[in-house]
């Protein structure tokens, strides 16, 4: 089986490499191996980042920012499509997992009385996307998206979800505390369904609207379905969803995995002033789970 993982923003990589690394340097893991790091390669070079060997499987990283040519907005999701749909289809991976930090929703399960899962790390198979255009009028370029928009991943990434919460205890070895409003146990959690659905806030290029975007995106889902309970809001999944979906057909098997940064319309409170810690120390997390994941994975 060919893995390929997919991890959005260039500091996200930062710390989610240092988290898989840190795990495979701890002499802790059984089966998973390091093959090769390479450099990123160049604008649209696409070179994977790392390769690793899990028995019979490979596991090959990429960074979607690497992907982008100089001075491209890597927020755009029409070229992240189209960078995607041309690495899925050069690389025909049979399962891709799919990382990118992530707020959580008001109702998110597991969600602790102070309402922080802040640091812990979500994996799930259902995404929403919600084109949001209009809280981000000067974006120039957009991804045409079905409003609203709804997708779920075939085997294995239900197994895999099954196997993360049986060996929650084994996959959470190695994470750390964020320094702003942590949850009060830093940990993984996972579950296939819709009750767990991973909202895309698509279109948006300006970090500065996301605040409108995310309540948009949150209360179009609440709305389209019966209970309205979703678990994270960020710009990734569902687009590497829609572009495997585009290259490989409905139901092609993408697993998310959302390290949290921060609590429901709080990104003031619990990241700015440290945005870059509390971002590195999430990523690192999701290194962590997904190194901790693989080597416990067999197909």
């Amino acid at each position: 089986m060919y893995i390929m993982v997919v991890v959005n923003k260039d500091f996200e990589y930062a710390g989610f490499t240092l988290g898989v690394e840190s795990r495979l340097h701890s002499g802790e893991l059984g089966q998973l191996k390091m093959v090769s790091k390479n450099p990123t390669g160049g604008p649209n070079k696409f070179i994977p980042s790392a390769i690793y060997r899990h028995g019979k499987d490979t596991i090959r990283e990429f960074c979607i920012a690497y992907l982008f040519g100089e001075n491209e907005n890597t927020s755009n999701s029409e070229q992240k499509h189209v960078l995607l749909k041309r690495l899925i289809a050069a690389e025909k991976p049979d399962l891709i997992i799919s990382v990118s930090t992530c707020e959580t929703t008001e109702n998110a399960q597991f969600l602790p009385p102070d309402g922080s899962l802040n640091g812990c790390v979500l994996v799930g198979t259902t995404f929403f996307a919600k084109d949001c255009r209009k809280n981000d009028p000067g974006t120039s370029s957009f991804l045409d998206v079905a409003n609203p928009w709804f997708a779920e991943s075939g085997s294995p990434c239900p197994e895999i979800c099954s196997m993360v919460n049986k060996n929650q205890k084994i996959i959470a070895v190695g994470m750390d505390e964020v320094p702003n409003a942590p949850a009060g146990k830093t940990t993984v959690y996972a579950e296939n369904g819709a009750r767990y659905t991973s909202l895309g806030v698509i279109n948006v290029m300006n970090y500065d609207k996301y605040v409108y975007a995310d309540a948009a995106t949150f209360e179009e889902f609440a709305k389209q379905t019966s209970d309205g309970a979703a678990v994270c809001l960020e710009t990734t999944h569902a687009v590497v969803k829609m572009a495997a979906e585009a290259i490989k057909g409905k139901g092609f098997p993408v697993l998310f995995i959302s390290p949290v940064v921060d609590r429901y319309k709080s990104f003031d409170s619990d990241v700015d002033g440290k945005w870059g810690v509390q971002n590195a120390v999430a990523s690192y997390n999701a290194g962590v789970v997904v190194a901790n994941m693989l080597d416990l994975y067999t197909e």
